[in-house]
């Protein structure tokens, strides 16, 4: 099983698309990207705020940024031996 991420250059666009107040099948559509893709990463770039369409706020930059935190925080997995 394979997982892709949205480029930064997706978020903006998710950024522009959702502001503009389109629903987000046609924004998935649009970006051609998995409509769970899509919830995901507009909560991963909640501002906690409310846009001028009366939905939460996104952020291109701050989602950008919270992936690159998550990243760099996982560690990797330890092997442990019984014995």
């Amino acid at each position: 099983m394979s997982f892709t991420y949205m480029t930064y250059e997706d978020r903006k666009k998710l950024e522009v698309l959702y502001l503009a107040g389109l629903s987000l099948p046609e924004i998935s559509k649009k970006l051609d990207i998995h409509l769970a893709t899509i919830y995901r990463d507009l909560r991963r770039g909640s501002t906690g705020e409310i846009d001028v369409n009366g939905r939460d706020e996104y952020k291109a930059d701050l989602a950008q940024r919270r992936l690159l935190m998550a990243f760099k925080c996982r560690g990797k997995r330890k092997i442990v031996k019984e014995g």
